[in-house]
C-alpha cells in the first residue's frame, strides 16, 4: 500500500516542481500536471471521487454524475449511495469526505482539481511520478 503524502508533503513537492496547472484525461484515469511553461512535470492514475459547487454548496459523488458514467470515468464508489448529491455542504466538509474516501481505497493523496472559480473536482490520485 503507498504511503499517503501530507498536505505539507504535496505542498512542498508541487512547490518544487513549480506546478501551474494539470491537464486530466478523467476516461482514461489520468492526470499530468504542467510547469508554467506548459512542459509535463509529473503524471499519475486517477479516479474521480466527487464533485464540489460554491454555487449552492453542493457536492456530486462522481459516480453519480451523468457525463462521468456515460464516458466511463473510474469514480470511487460514494460514500451513502442513497445521497449522492447534497446542498448545505462547505468546502472543507466536502474535502473531508473525498479525503476519507481517498483514505479508505489506498490513494497516495487527495488532489483538488479546480473546474471553475468556485468548483472542484477531488481527486484520489496513485502512481505519482515527477517528470
Amino acid at each position: 500500500m503507498p504511503i499517503p503524502l501530507t498536505y505539507d508533503d504535496i505542498e512542498r513537492l508541487f512547490s518544487e516542481l513549480k506546478i501551474a496547472t494539470f491537464d486530466a484525461a478523467l476516461p482514461e484515469g489520468r492526470i499530468r500536471w504542467l510547469d508554467g511553461g506548459g512542459r509535463v512535470v509529473a503524471a499519475a492514475e486517477c479516479q474521480a471521487i466527487l464533485s464540489w459547487s460554491g454555487k449552492n454548496s453542493s457536492l456530486m459523488w462522481a459516480e453519480a454524475i451523468p457525463s462521468f458514467q456515460e464516458a466511463g470515468v473510474p469514480c470511487l464508489p460514494a460514500a451513502d449511495e442513497d445521497t449522492p448529491y447534497q446542498e448545505g455542504v462547505e468546502v472543507v466538509e466536502a474535502e473531508a469526505l473525498a479525503r476519507q474516501a481517498a483514505q479508505l481505497t489506498g490513494a497516495q493523496f487527495l488532489y483538488p482539481a479546480k473546474t471553475g472559480p468556485d468548483s472542484t473536482l477531488f481527486l484520489a490520485i496513485r502512481g505519482f511520478q515527477p517528470a
